[in-house]
């Protein structure tokens, strides 16, 4: 079974399913990161070995646990820092409408535009997932292909502004599977500073 996904104009085949053979222990640990809705994990590995096809079938899986929200995207797609915390909220937005629970009313004042600053689209984010929190909701994202970080102009912030959310799971409900080819201490000592 494969699905076909675009990203930057390429096509290519994501596994899943019987195809992914020999994974368990790291589909099982997946599962109770993804279960939990808590914690963070990153996937790192060469090139075409599977790392976003493995999360992504036990992503596709989660959709049982009712209060979980849940974002997926693709950095590499996106040209700053601020229109992924822009996108993040709109995939989250997205999960609520296809799901049972009605988007909380108080998270109305925090929605964002395309051009906010990095730093205000942080502070909104951050606003959001804990409204969302209050209310009983954990939130996952998943941030493939997190190497395309280092293209951002403001690549340090961002990765500051990241920890703080996965700093605090108590008060944000935030946990993130990061998908790379590059280990983040290796990411952080490209941009050196952070």
């Amino acid at each position: 079974d494969a699905q076909e996904s675009r990203g930057l104009g390429d096509v290519y085949k994501r596994q899943t399913g019987d195809r992914l053979v020999g994974r368990e222990v790291e589909k099982n640990y997946l599962r109770e990161i993804i279960r939990l809705g808590s914690g963070s994990l990153s996937i790192i590995g060469e090139p075409r070995i599977g790392k976003t096809s493995l999360v992504y079938e036990e992503f596709q899986n989660k959709c049982s646990k009712d209060s979980l929200c849940s974002a997926w995207i693709t950095l590499s797609t996106l040209s700053s820092s601020a229109l992924v915390f822009y996108d993040l909220q709109e995939k989250i937005i997205d999960d609520f409408r296809s799901s049972s629970h009605p988007l909380p009313e108080e998270t109305a004042p925090l929605m964002m535009s395309g051009d906010e600053s990095t730093y205000n689209a942080f502070k909104k984010f951050r606003r959001f997932l804990k409204t969302l929190f209050s209310k009983g909701f954990h939130t996952l994202c998943i941030l493939d292909e997190f190497d395309a970080v280092t293209e951002y102009p403001d690549a340090k912030q961002f990765i500051q502004s990241l920890r703080e959310l996965i700093d605090f799971p108590q008060e944000t409900g935030f946990s993130c599977i990061f998908i790379s080819r590059r280990s983040l201490y290796h990411l952080e000592k490209q941009l050196s500073g952070v």
